[in-house]
């Protein structure tokens, strides 16, 4: 395998990755928070709460 050599991003790129990982995280923000409810046993509908939807996002910051 041949040398990888490292780059510095402009801010603009920086500024477009940014903006499409905020795209797929939010595109996919209630399929994951469901799917992971829908593992709970029970059939019942349930509402998550603003205060755990702002748990998660601050959970997620951290992360990365």
């Amino acid at each position: 395998m041949g040398n990888i050599n490292t780059t510095k991003l402009t801010w603009e790129e920086i500024k477009d990755i940014a903006n499409r990982l905020d795209e797929v995280v939010g595109n996919n923000f209630y399929d994951a928070m469901y799917g992971t409810i829908h593992d709970r046993p029970g059939d019942e509908e349930v509402l998550v709460s603003d205060e755990d939807i702002m748990l998660i996002k601050e959970q997620l910051k951290r992360i990365l």
